[in-house]
Order: structure tokens, then sequence, then C-alpha cells
């Protein structure tokens, strides 16, 4: 049987590193992805707030470069705002992991309303 040795890195010994070496597959630091902390529901409301702001620009339909850079700059305005409100206890998050729980909460929100609509139908089939 082979013994395997552990190593706990501080975080300051982390910061340094460029590349680790986990479960024998090398993993480059510079390019890894770190999770950030779920959003609280205070966190989610103030990202509805600021998100309605800029929803005329956010969900313009037109696909065009500069609808997608006035998008981009929109979603970057959010972001920082979140980020400078001081309200955020689940860290600092980039636009794009912003915008993926707003897309996120906007897919369950469709989801709800269609089953909802559903129940209404199985309903009206079923008394008719």
């Amino acid at each position: 049987m082979t013994s395997m040795m552990l190593r706990v890195f501080s975080l300051a010994e982390v910061g340094l590193m460029t590349s680790i070496v986990v479960c024998g597959c090398k993993v480059n630091m510079s390019t890894a992805k770190f999770r950030s902390a779920n959003l609280t529901a205070a966190e989610k409301e103030f990202l509805v707030e600021l998100v309605l702001k800029y929803q005329a620009v956010i969900e313009n339909k037109k696909g065009d470069a500069v609808t997608a850079k006035d998008k981009e700059a929109a979603w970057k305005a959010v972001a920082q705002k979140f980020s400078a409100s001081g309200t955020t206890l689940s860290g600092r998050h980039t636009f794009s992991q912003l915008k993926q729980v707003s897309l996120n909460a906007s897919n369950k929100r469709q989801i709800m309303s269609r089953l909802e609509i559903l129940k209404q139908d199985s309903v009206l089939l079923d008394s008719g």
C-alpha cells in the first residue's frame, strides 16, 4: 500500500504559486477558476434593483457589436455598484458572475410562471 503525503499551504504560499498538482494533474493557477460565495437573499434583492436601473440596455434584443459593448458596460457598472455598496457579505463578484446569477433567477421565474400556467390549465381541464 502506498502512502500519500498531504501538505496544507497557507494563503500566502498559494498566492505565490503558478501551478500545483492535484490528484496527479497539473493545474495552472493563473487560469484556475475560484468559486465565490453564494449571494444572500438581501444581496440578490439589491442585484435586482441594480439590474432594473439598467434594464433597457441589458434586455435589448439587438445583437450587434455596439449593443453588446453597451450591455457589457452596463453589467460592469452593475458589478462596480454592487461591490462598492458595502452591503455585500459574500465578497467581490465579477460582472459575468452577477450576470449569470441574474440569468439563473430569470430562468427560474420563467419556469415557475410556466408551471403555474400548466397547473391552471389542468384545473380547467379537470373541472370542464
